[in-house]
């Protein structure tokens, strides 16, 4: 599946629907950061494609699955979105909120200028969060499960496309300090909360997950008018 392609999400769900008898759990772990470049596909930025929209789009379509299982076998699916500390460095400006469609501000070519580029994928991550919690508000009570959930810094291709002059200390820092792929460190986090027990389930709806705890959000996430306008 492609993620920087509608048409290609369209077709797995619909495979999905053909030949999955129940589906419990989704993982949306995928994304990517531009580090300040531009570029899109189909006049849709590749960034908030990658790590949003398209994401978004295979949650929804795989809702009806989701809730079916839910329905048939009594059991509490769970959505798992990933995101990390970044939506905590990282805010929309007033102006950007008040507008009437701030989604088509944040694709635009004029708003993706290349400071705004170099915090894209701060950006991003903050809109997981919000959708997470917007998701969650929507669904039927006691059905699913949906939660944004940090799983630390990993090793990962994530900063594959980083300029070749920080390439250096980021592969150092990845040494020192990153969770490995290797002995699964880096999806602890994520499996955490994709097949852990169910006690406490309802308190864990929509919540941000980190270190196995749920965390605060950012201020900019907690304020209920930024909830219902960003997300």
């Amino acid at each position: 599946m492609d993620l920087a392609n509608f048409g290609s999400v369209t077709a797995f769900t619909d495979k999905c629907a053909r030949e999955l008898d129940r589906l419990d759990i989704l993982v949306e772990n995928a994304g990517m950061s531009p580090f300040g470049r531009y570029d899109d596909v189909e006049d849709w930025e590749t960034c908030l494609r990658t790590n949003n929209f398209d994401p978004g789009l295979l949650a929804i379509r795989l809702l009806p699955e989701m809730v079916g299982a839910a329905r048939r076998f009594g059991i509490h699916p769970r959505i798992v979105v990933a995101v990390n500390d970044v939506h905590y460095w990282t805010t929309f400006e007033d102006e950007l909120v008040e507008l009437p469609n701030i989604h088509a501000k944040l694709l635009s070519k004029e708003y993706c200028a290349p400071e705004t580029m170099k915090r894209r994928c701060f950006d991003s991550k903050l809109l997981n969060v919000l959708f997470a919690w917007a998701f969650q508000q929507r669904l039927p009570p006691s059905t699913i499960a949906v939660n944004s959930v940090n799983p630390g810094f990993c090793i990962s291709n994530l900063r594959s496309s980083l300029y070749e002059v920080y390439q250096e200390a980021d592969a150092k820092q990845e040494a020192e300090l990153a969770f490995t792929t290797e002995d699964s460190e880096g999806s602890r986090q994520l499996v955490f909360r994709a097949v852990g027990g169910p006690n406490g389930e309802g308190k864990l709806r929509g919540v941000c997950i980190s270190l196995s705890e749920v965390v605060e959000e950012c201020d900019f996430v907690i304020g209920k008018d930024v909830q219902d306008k960003v997300s």
